[in-house]
Parts: structure tokens; C-alpha cells; sequence
């Protein structure tokens, strides 16, 4: 099941991309265009020695066209996310819930102000070092707001994910294809950073070394 996830998740996230067809010279250009933009933006941000002890929020869309589809429940979903977090090395579950959200997850803190603060609390009777929200990809406006409410850093399934093929990458193919999918992450929250006053390891990256 782990392999069937974390392989589905990664192939969304490197969609469009032949990695498997790229070679030698090819290979060599796209790894210094990564640590070229090491040094002029970021990298990701937590190590892979980090601790951390995560509330996961599944954020279940009750109704419209963006809803569950019927091959799956919210719980299940729920459970993958879970099951993807255990994967990590010093990543454990304090607590998880599925929350109810209207219509889509683009709002910039995805629930309503009730459910936020009941979020809080949740976070607060628990020993939560960080948050998951389990959807693809948090925009950084969404980091951002999600981390001034709860004040720890928040992942979403991409970060999980790409920490998860860090941790475990032991081929020059493999290491490409992180490199590949980080790239184009790294330079939309830097975007983001060049037009507001923010923190970036807010947004999970830190500046080059």
C-alpha cells in the first residue's frame, strides 16, 4: 500500500516530466541547474534528521465537483496521509481528524473561522510540533495563513512526499527526478516571497547556502 502511495503521489508531482528518458549530458545540466538555484533562492527546508510530532487534517469536501470521489472515503484518504507521515524518520501522528470544507480547498485557510479554531484546540491539547494538510499542494498564501493560525510549520502531501524520496533515493535517476520536482516548487514560493514581508522557512525553504 506504502509503495502504491507514495509512487501515486510522486508521479502527480513530476507530471509532464521524462525523467527516465534524460542521460548524461542532460543529467549533468539539470543537477547544476539545481544547485544553481540552491545558491541564488533555496532549498527544502527540514533536514532529514528532523523530529516531529504532526497533527494531519484531512480536509473533506462535502459537495460540488471537487468532492471525494466513490472509489474512496474521506477516512481512507485520511489513513494514506497518515500512513505517508510514519514513513518519515522521526515524523510521528500526535492526532489526525477530517474536517469538513465547502466546495474546493483554495481559500486561503481552506475552513471557515469556526472549524480554524476548533483546529487550534486540537492542536493545542496535543504535543504538535507541525501540521499536515492533506491535500496536493498548499498555494504559499495558504502556508503562510495556515502557519500564522497554528504557529508551526505546515506541510502538505508534496512536502511529505518529496522529504519521503530524499530520505530514501539511493540512484543518480532518483536523486534527478527530486531535484526536477523541487525545482519548480522552490521558484513559486520564492515568487511568492518577492511581494510579501515573510519568513521563508515559513514556506518550508531557506535561503542558499
Amino acid at each position: 500500500m506504502l509503495g502504491r502511495v507514495v509512487t501515486a503521489a510522486f508521479t502527480r508531482s513530476l507530471k509532464g516530466r521524462r525523467c527516465s528518458t534524460v542521460a548524461g549530458t542532460a543529467d549533468s545540466a539539470l543537477s547544476e541547474q539545481y544547485q544553481e538555484l540552491i545558491k541564488e533562492t533555496g532549498t527544502s527546508l527540514t533536514p532529514e534528521n528532523a523530529h516531529h510530532s504532526l497533527l494531519v487534517i484531512h480536509p473533506k469536501i462535502r459537495w460540488g465537483e471537487n468532492s471525494a470521489p466513490k472509489t474512496t472515503t474521506p477516512e481512507l484518504q485520511l489513513a494514506e496521509a497518515i500512513t505517508l507521515v510514519k514513513t518519515l524518520p522521526g515524523f510521528t501522528v500526535a492526532n489526525s481528524v477530517v474536517v469538513g470544507t465547502d466546495y474546493n480547498t483554495k481559500k486561503k485557510r481552506i475552513w471557515g473561522a469556526g472549524r480554524v479554531e476548533a483546529l487550534v484546540d486540537v492542536k493545542n491539547s496535543h504535543h504538535v510540533t507541525a501540521v499536515m494538510v492533506n491535500v496536493d499542494m498548499l498555494s504559499p498564501l495558504q502556508q503562510s495563513e495556515l502557519h500564522s493560525v497554528f504557529g508551526v510549520p505546515i506541510y502538505d502531501r508534496y512536502n511529505i512526499v518529496l522529504l519521503i524520496f530524499k530520505q530514501y533515493a539511493k540512484t543518480r535517476e532518483a536523486k534527478l527526478q527530486i531535484e526536477l520536482a523541487e525545482i519548480p516548487y522552490i521558484r513559486h514560493r520564492m515568487k511568492f516571497l518577492d511581494n510579501v514581508d515573510e519568513n521563508p522557512s515559513v514556506l518550508n525553504i531557506k535561503m542558499g547556502l
